[in-house]
């Protein structure tokens, strides 16, 4: 009778786990369907959305190269790209990407090209300079005295450029779109994305080297913090 009572036991608990994997797995699927619902519909409104923008562009003389994907392509892409989000350190969502857009003249399309990059690498590393400068004051300021803050974030914020410019070479190409002048040249506007998790272990890495170097400062939270709070 005993051994009959074990085995009952055994079997509800058997059927309990599996019962329990079942709901996790439905859930999982659940979730999983509802996200790709959410991701299509998306899609498929930023598409209508696109349609429209790129025919207002269009009436302005902007174009895509033939080798490219179709404006309005471009533009759905984009606004995908705007919404994907990651989560911070306190588990808050936060866009995934900073985007920048860009725009040069110059006699040839490939040098327009060119010549927008790098005003885009040229304007995020400026301003990511200047947040990492004030962070950096602000963190030395409860442990050293005026004249020393001043002195560690001079030094170091000399350094800032050739950190920043080595971090911002991997930049992911968006809308990208030309129209000619009257006097024949190439006017050209192009967005450029970069992860922002991948932008922030590298500038972290570079940083926290340099920082060894001038005095042993942990500067990865305060990159972190900088990096992923852009919008």
């Amino acid at each position: 009778m005993r051994g009959i009572l074990i085995a009952v036991s055994m079997l509800a608990l058997a059927m309990a786990q599996v019962k329990a994997q079942t709901n996790t797995e439905m859930r999982k699927m659940a979730t999983k369907e509802h996200n790709e619902a959410v991701k299509l519909y998306s899609k498929e409104k930023a598409s209508k959305d696109a349609a429209k923008r790129a025919k207002q562009l269009r009436k302005k003389g902007w174009e895509t190269m033939a080798s490219d994907k179709p404006m309005d392509m471009q533009i759905t892409d984009d606004r995908l790209l705007a919404s994907e989000t990651m989560k911070d350190k306190n588990g808050e969502d936060v866009s995934r990407w900073i985007i920048h857009t860009s725009r040069a003249t110059q006699g040839s399309y490939n040098a327009a090209i060119a010549q927008a990059r790098l005003s885009c690498q040229a304007e995020i590393a400026s301003l990511l300079e200047t947040k990492l400068a004030g962070a950096l004051e602000q963190k030395l300021s409860g442990n050293q005295t005026g004249a020393d803050v001043a002195e560690t974030v001079d030094k170091f914020h000399q350094r800032f450029k050739g950190i920043v410019d080595g971090c911002l070479t991997d930049m992911k190409r968006g809308l990208c779109m030309y129209r000619t002048t009257e006097n024949g040249n190439y006017e050209v506007e192009v967005t450029y994305a970069y992860d922002k998790k991948a932008l922030a272990a590298r500038l972290a890495k570079q940083a926290q080297k340099q920082m060894e170097m001038e005095g042993d400062e942990d500067l990865n939270g305060v990159v972190n913090d900088i990096v992923n709070s852009w919008e």
